[in-house]
């Protein structure tokens, strides 16, 4: 995962230094980079790698807001709740659970 995200920042970073384009980037043109925005995006997505979607994270539990940024209506709320009940509902009714299978863990 780490391995990912620094090829990611090093390709943006390296692409970002090419300044005569020509896909071969030169020790001479990484270090002349003089843009902060390049640097500034990297750290801003850096930094906000660990943190969740918040409007998304407020949907989940059901306090998230509308469109406009008002707050969910308690009509809205109840939807929610009501969604995740019957999310729970079908898992706990599939009858794919209802036995243990013969090769848990492909031991018999």
């Amino acid at each position: 995962y780490y391995f990912t995200l620094a090829d990611y920042f090093l390709n943006k970073f390296v692409s970002a230094a090419d300044v005569d384009g020509d896909k071969k980037t030169t020790l001479a043109e990484i270090i002349g980079v003089k843009d902060p925005a390049v640097i500034e995006s990297i750290v801003k997505a850096a930094v906000s790698m660990g943190l969740p979607n918040m409007r998304t994270a407020e949907f989940l539990i059901g306090e998230g807001r509308t469109v406009d940024g008002m707050r969910m209506s308690r009509q809205e709320t109840e939807g929610v709740i009501e969604m995740w009940l019957l999310v729970l509902y079908d898992f706990v009714n599939n009858k794919k659970y209802d036995s243990v299978p013969n090769n848990l863990c492909g031991f018999e």
